[in-house]
């Protein structure tokens, strides 16, 4: 079953490469204007066109860069981490966080938690986000990813200065006789990096 899930995702990525063509940049800019983070497309050499890309060879490559050009450029998803369609980041309003809202296939998302300090220096989380949410919703089911499909989490809004996420969370079961997800209300902690249903 696994096996033909991945001749799957790898006929439909292969598809949405060959049916479109790539734009060249997207940009995300800071409250303060104090950096602005900066999306391309990236195409090696050695493929002649976007249309002839492949599943990892070609995606988009994002970096933040600074205003004030001593602190150095940062990259936030190049490769292999990158996907064939472009991310969308959020900003908090206190510059402190950016969330990655990452497309990772058909109906699926995943949001990647970065910290920017005031020197410029950024650590991404190595759990992402959804992790954290549906582990905490689909333990008490005794239930994992596995068991469902087109996860995926929206960003409801940002709580300052408790230091909260406020998300709503779908799934869809694999077996009917298992609980949708739909709209659920999580919370997500950003000291703690701990999901808890509302």
């Amino acid at each position: 079953m696994r096996a033909l899930w991945f001749v799957a995702f790898v006929l439909c990525a292969t598809a949405a490469f060959a049916s479109e063509d790539a734009p060249g940049e997207y940009t995300f800019k800071a409250p303060s204007g104090r950096f602005t983070i900066v999306e391309r497309w990236i195409r090696p050499d050695y493929v002649a066109d976007n249309r002839d890309c492949t599943p990892g060879e070609c995606g988009w490559k994002a970096t933040v860069q600074f205003t004030d050009k001593s602190k150095r450029e940062v990259i936030l998803a190049d490769e292999p981490e990158w996907y064939a369609w472009p991310a969308d980041y959020r900003i908090s309003s206190d510059e402190k966080w950016i969330i990655r809202d990452q497309k990772t296939g058909s109906g699926e998302n995943s949001f990647f938690l970065y910290r920017i300090a005031p020197e410029g220096d950024v650590w991404r989380r190595v759990e992402s986000i959804d992790d954290a949410v549906f582990a905490a919703l689909l333990a008490p089911l005794h239930r994992t990813r596995r068991d469902y499909y087109h996860l995926q989490i929206a960003l409801v809004s940002w709580e300052f200065p408790a230091g909260r996420l406020h998300l709503k969370a779908y799934a869809t079961p694999n077996d009917r006789k298992d609980e949708l997800i739909s709209g659920r209300a999580v919370t997500y902690d950003l000291n703690k990096h701990v999901a808890t249903p509302e």
